[in-house]
C-alpha cells in the first residue's frame, strides 16, 4: 500500500519561513546546485547536486537541524572534482518528507541504502559533519561494500558519548525553540570570538538563522538517538577514513576521541584542527577542505 508523505512543518506559514531561509543559505553557495527530490521507500529525499557528471559520487551529510546547505564553506572546491550530493537527512531539517517518524537506525539504513540505489551508484564517498557523522559510520559499518572512502568531521556520538553539558545547553532550544537560545547555543558550541574572517560570520549566522526557525515550525520526526559505538564495531570500519576534529570540541573530549579511533579504527588518518569546535566546517574551511581533496584524490 502506498504511503502517504508526513508533512514535517507546523503550518504552511511556518514552510514558507524555511523556504526562505533555506534559500538565503544556498545564495552563499559558490557553486550553484542542481536541487533534485528523489523517491525512497521511505519519503522523498531532497539533494542539491553539484559538480561534474563523471565526477566521483560524494554524499554529503550534514549536522542535526542544519540541512545540507551546511556545506557553504566546502562545496566549492568539492563540486570542482566530484559529483556531490548534499542530502537533506530524512526526517530532519530540510525538504525532504518522510512517509513516516524516523524511529531507527535500521530505517535510515535502509534510507540510504535506498537512495544509492535510485541514484544509479554502486558506491559513493560518503562524508558526514557531527550527526552525520555518525550516520555515515553507521553507514560504513552496514554496507561496506557500498562506502569508498569514509570523512567523520566531529562525529556525534560513535567515538565517545556526548558530553551532558552540550546536552544541558540544548535544553532552553526544546523548551522554548526561538532565534535567542538557538543563537546562543550554536556561539556557545564555537570559537566565533577567535575568528575575524566576515566569509565565517556571514556563513555561520545564515545557518543559525535558518536553524532557528526550524526549530519554531518543525515537527519532531528523526527520533533516533546516536549512541557510541563500540570497539568491535569501530574495528570493522574497513573503508580508509579520514577523521578531523576541533582542538576545543564541546561535544566531548576531542583528545579521547582522537585516541579511542586511533587504537581501534584500522585504516585511518585522524587530525586535531586548532582554532576550532563544532563550528569546525566554517572556522577551517581552508584547512578541511585541503585535507580532504588529499585524502579522497
Amino acid at each position: 500500500m502506498k504511503k502517504s508523505p508526513t508533512f514535517p512543518f507546523k503550518s504552511a506559514a511556518g514552510r514558507a519561513a524555511y523556504h526562505a531561509a533555506y534559500q538565503r543559505m544556498l545564495s552563499l553557495w559558490p557553486a550553484r546546485p542542481e536541487p533534485i527530490d528523489v523517491p525512497t521507500c521511505v519519503g522523498s529525499t531532497h539533494i542539491n547536486v553539484c559538480g561534474p557528471h563523471d565526477g566521483p559520487p560524494l554524499f554529503l551529510l550534514h549536522g542535526f537541524n542544519v540541512s545540507s546547505t551546511m556545506w557553504a564553506a566546502n562545496i566549492g572546491p568539492l563540486s570542482q572534482r566530484f559529483r556531490t550530493y548534499a542530502i537533506d537527512i530524512i526526517g530532519d531539517f530540510g525538504l525532504s518528507i518522510p512517509h513516516w517518524p524516523i524511529n531507527t537506525v535500521r530505517s535510515l539504513m535502509v534510507w540510504l541504502t535506498d537512495l544509492l540505489d535510485a541514484l544509479g551508484l554502486a558506491k559513493a564517498h560518503v562524508m558526514g559533519m557531527s550527526y552525520g557523522g555518525w550516520l555515515a559510520a553507521n553507514f560504513a559499518l552496514h554496507a561496506p561494500h557500498r562506502v569508498d572512502k569514509l570523512v567523520l568531521l566531529a562525529p556525534g556520538g560513535t567515538l565517545l558519548s556526548i558530553n551532558p553539558i552540550f546536552l544541558l545547553q540544548a535544553v532552553p532550544i526544546a523548551l522554548w525553540p526561538n532565534h535567542y537560545f538557538t543563537n546562543y547555543f550554536f556561539k556557545w558550541a564555537s570559537v566565533h570570538r577567535q575568528i575575524d574572517d566576515p566569509t565565517y560570520h556571514t556563513l555561520f549566522n545564515a545557518m543559525i538563522d535558518q536553524a532557528a526557525i526550524g526549530e519554531r515550525y518543525f515537527k519532531r520526526l528523526l527520533r533516533t538517538i546516536i549512541p557510541k559505538m563500540s570497539d568491535t564495531q569501530l574495528r570493522y570500519l574497513t573503508a580508509p577514513t579520514l577523521l578531523l576534529i576541533g582542538r576545543q570540541e564541546v561535544l566531548y573530549n576531542p583528545v579521547r576521541a582522537i585516541n579511542r579511533a586511533r587504537w581501534l579504527i584500522p585504516n585511518l588518518q585522524a587530525e586535531l584542527l586548532p582554532t576550532a569546535s563544532h563550528d569546525l566546517v566554517f572556522a577551517q574551511s581552508h584547512l578541511i577542505n585541503r585535507r580532504l581533496l588529499e585524502f579522497l584524490c
